[in-house]
């Protein structure tokens, strides 16, 4: 039967924001929450914000409002042989992203990881049916066992038959629950130099599946240290830091605030603090770079502990909690700031781009509703005209993640004219390609890997370019629309699984990727 994309307009090339077709510019982006003691704020237009790059005032040229009670595009299901990295099989597309990492890699303490298992499985307990929210965990690989798009209902129920208060739990319980034991089991330490590799890989992974969804994007981070290749000798303190810095430009470039939560809680060895406040990032007290908590002792290096989650946390416009021995807390806060966030882009020219990190700030017009408020956004980027590393096609098409820095959609099914053959059509927001002019016109190219897995395993990935003919205005505000076709034939599988598809744009490197089911018949 044929393959049919139509009627799923691809939902990315309505929420992505503005197109990249601009010449001789790079496009910074910041999700902006503003708060105050009552809530976030909301109502707040382009003429209240202001932005500063290095100290200079910038021209807001991207502006939108995500408001998590807006009504989502009313889109009915996916049918089963289609599927989109950016919606649902349900047609549900999200506001925001909230994902908790359940850190066993980095938190190596037998002891420690017992007291985490107890306050996630708490966490995800106190979980309601309207939230929607994603859990990692994240030991050598990243093992997923809900998305964000998903109820939490089924998720919280799951916990709910593990280890209840009192009891002991009993039977082996369904895939869910299955699924979430072994993301909960204990996990053999690493060495430190294993563990700073596969952080900042899981982080990059974590930011290419994010990156590409609208709203206020927030990982709650459940560890009870930050990896340094080279431990806590005060003598390596810049290489550390550097290593800190790293993993907060994956994320922050990503626009993800990073809600740090030390699982040890309160009286852990990092901190000197009895209470149960969290810390706030945003407010912590810096007498130069690394210098946040000045309580700690300075005379050892402390950036795997304490202060680099505070750093982490504060340099992605995010919040630490260091004592806080109730961990649903942060995720209540999380939650209630993704209510209303505000995107702010500017567009930089290429004389600019000099490799180095610029710091960032947003200030907001003084007024009633924002008298006390607070800002919570990304302080820097790295203005360099390419990402800091180009991700392999290969490496995304073997992740457990989807990427959503392209929206992508693909459909299969078999060809009744060609036995043996299915026929695979892939779908590319054209809006988030990077355009080069040409003339009066625009081209655009990119990569297309296909790989098929089925029964645990997956063959090589087949990559071939689509280069765009030269398009008119009218025909790139088309593309813009309605998004990019392509078509693809692979072998038919011998047994039901998936089509793996991934995107990458030639130009800037962005990618996506989507996996979609593909049987015999």
């Amino acid at each position: 039967m044929p393959i049919r994309l139509a009627g799923f307009l691809l939902v990315s090339t309505l929420v992505c924001g503005q197109p990249t077709y601009r010449t001789g510019t790079r496009l910074v982006q910041l999700d902006v929450v503003v708060r105050t003691d009552k809530g976030v704020v909301r109502g707040l237009t382009k003429d209240d914000f202001t932005v500063q790059d290095k100290g200079k005032t910038q021209n807001i040229e991207v502006f939108s409002v995500t408001d998590k009670n807006s009504p989502s595009a009313n889109l009915p299901p996916l049918p089963p042989n289609v599927a989109s990295n950016r919606m649902n099989n349900r047609g549900e597309t999200s506001h925001s992203a909230t994902v908790i990492l359940f850190d066993r890699l980095n938190t190596p303490d037998p002891a420690d990881q017992a007291n985490a298992r107890t306050k996630v499985l708490a966490l995800l307990r106190s979980l309601k049916p309207s939230d929607r929210v994603a859990f990692y965990s994240l030991h050598e690989n990243i093992t997923v066992v809900q998305e964000f798009m998903d109820s939490a209902e089924q998720l919280a129920e799951a916990a709910a038959r593990i280890n209840p208060p009192g009891g002991t739990g009993g039977g082996t319980g369904n895939a869910l629950q299955a699924a979430l034991r072994d993301a909960l089991n204990p996990a053999q330490s690493l060495d430190p130099v294993a563990r700073a590799r596969i952080t900042a890989s899981a982080f990059r992974s974590i930011a290419r599946r994010l990156s590409g969804i609208p709203g206020r994007k927030t990982l709650l981070w459940l560890t009870s240290s930050v990896p340094l290749t080279y431990g806590t000798g005060a003598e390596r303190r810049n290489d550390d830091q550097k290593e800190v810095d790293n993993l907060v430009r994956i994320l922050s470039d990503a626009n993800i605030a990073v809600f740090a939560i030390d699982v040890r809680g309160a009286g852990s060895s990092f901190t000197q603090a009895t209470s149960d406040k969290p810390v706030e990032g945003a407010l912590m007290p810096r007498a130069g770079r690394g210098s946040v908590n000045q309580d700690v002792n300075q005379s050892v290096n402390t950036l795997s502990g304490s202060q680099g989650l505070q750093v982490i946390a504060e340099d992605t416009g995010g919040k630490a909690y260091l004592n806080a021995n109730d961990v649903s807390v942060p995720l209540r806060e999380a939650l209630d700031f993704a209510e209303t966030s505000y995107t702010l882009g500017f567009y930089v020219d290429d004389k600019a781009l000099d490799g180095k990190v610029h710091d960032l700030s947003v200030k907001i017009a003084k007024k009633p509703e924002t008298n006390g408020a607070k800002i919570y956004a990304r302080k820097n980027y790295l203005a360099s005209p390419m990402p800091q590393q180009r991700a392999s096609i290969n490496d995304v098409a073997a992740e457990k993640l989807d990427a959503t820095q392209i929206g992508v959609m693909a459909a299969t099914a078999p060809v009744p004219s060609k036995p043996g053959i299915h026929a695979a059509q892939v779908r590319v927001s054209a809006a988030d390609l990077q355009f080069e002019r040409r003339g009066d016109k625009w081209t655009a190219s990119f990569d297309l890997g296909l790989a098929l897995e089925t029964g645990g395993r997956s063959t090589d990935v087949s990559v071939k370019t689509i280069n765009l003919p030269e398009l008119t205005e009218a025909q790139l505000k088309q593309a813009f629309a309605g998004g990019l076709d392509v078509d693809n034939t692979v072998p038919s599988p011998p047994q039901p699984g998936m089509l793996r598809v991934v995107v990458q744009d030639k130009l800037s490197g962005a990618i996506g990727s989507v996996r979609v089911p593909i049987a015999p018949k």
